[in-house]
């Protein structure tokens, strides 16, 4: 059974951090059984060391052994408290192998949690937002290509545990499907917001910005969502308070009326970048929007290139 000494011999030994290294402390670390004794001693090392080092963070990510170990429902061991990234893209992950790792509580200290093209549901997004408490760490969360629908996006949206999370990505889901539940202001404020290609039905869009606090929202892209006129306004409502910088909304029929919507905005004359094409015809409102002096010159440029005909 490995001991302190062990990692504190492994370490003094290294002349510089690797990724051979890391992996080496971490099968070190894979029996450890004293979840008290590895956080308040063994972890505290380890970290001194690699901030001494100014090691990455994206290289504190989970060895291949744990990230299998993981998918496949053995949940995570008491060695994934160093971690500060865990990607299980494409591993096959379902709501119980999730609900196990998370219900270990090993995973206390990540910044980037990638769920990616696997097939969580509701299920495991409501163990998202019920375990948000040892997450409460996290900066990046990941849950593209799931089948995470209505219910799931307001668990996930309401933990107060994943409040920090500052970039959430959830494109490919049916977050509009389902009941939807109409609830105060969720606890998540995401600065990057990453819903292209979502099923999000009816007045989905608002709904499911509905779910955020939106205060710091400042990039969104919800590209090819199939939100017409009528939902792209409905949206713009929703974001009257968001400090907005970025937005794509390619691919989506919005038309004149949405051009002209966009043209009333309150951060219109803020917003640095606009990606608008394949979203119906809609060459005439794109003249007006380049001459409005309240767009910013980025916005008119844009505008202007999209009325002759180029798209971007």
């Amino acid at each position: 059974m490995p001991d302190f000494g062990d990692v504190r011999a492994l370490l003094q030994r290294a002349q510089q951090p690797s990724w051979t290294l890391w992996v080496e402390l971490c099968e070190l670390c894979e029996g450890w059984e004293r979840a008290d004794e590895f956080e308040h001693v063994v972890r505290p090392y380890v970290h001194a060391h690699t901030a001494r080092w100014e090691w990455d963070e994206s290289l504190m990510a989970a060895p291949r052994s744990w990230v299998e170990r993981i998918a496949r429902g053995e949940g995570a061991p008491v060695g994934a408290r160093l971690l500060k990234k865990l990607d299980l893209y494409d591993r096959g992950v379902e709501d119980d192998a999730l609900l196990r790792a998370l219900e270990r509580g090993h995973l206390l200290h990540l910044r980037q949690l990638d769920l990616s093209q696997n097939a969580v549901s509701d299920e495991g997004a409501k163990a998202l937002g019920e375990h948000g408490e040892q997450l409460g760490l996290l900066r990046r969360l990941d849950v593209s290509g799931n089948v995470i629908g209505a219910q799931g996006w307001s668990a996930i949206c309401s933990s107060a545990g994943l409040s920090g999370v500052k970039e959430l990505r959830a494109r490919g889901n049916p977050l509009g499907v389902g009941e939807r539940v109409e609830m105060q202001r969720g606890a998540l404020r995401p600065e990057v917001l990453v819903l292209d290609e979502s099923s999000l039905g009816d007045g989905g869009a608002a709904w499911v910005l509905r779910q955020l606090d939106l205060s710091r929202l400042h990039d969104l892209k919800v590209r090819r969502c199939s939100i017409d006129a009528e939902g792209f306004e409905e949206l713009l409502d929703e974001l009257d308070d968001a400090p907005l910088r970025r937005l794509e909304l390619s691919g989506n029929r919005v038309g004149e009326d949405g051009i002209d919507a966009l043209r009333h905005a309150r951060w219109l004359g803020e917003l640095e970048h606009l990606r608008a094409y394949e979203i119906g015809p809609s060459r005439d409102a794109m003249r007006r929007l380049a001459r409005d002096p309240r767009a910013s010159t980025a916005v008119r440029r844009e505008a202007a290139s999209a009325a002759r005909g180029h798209y971007w």
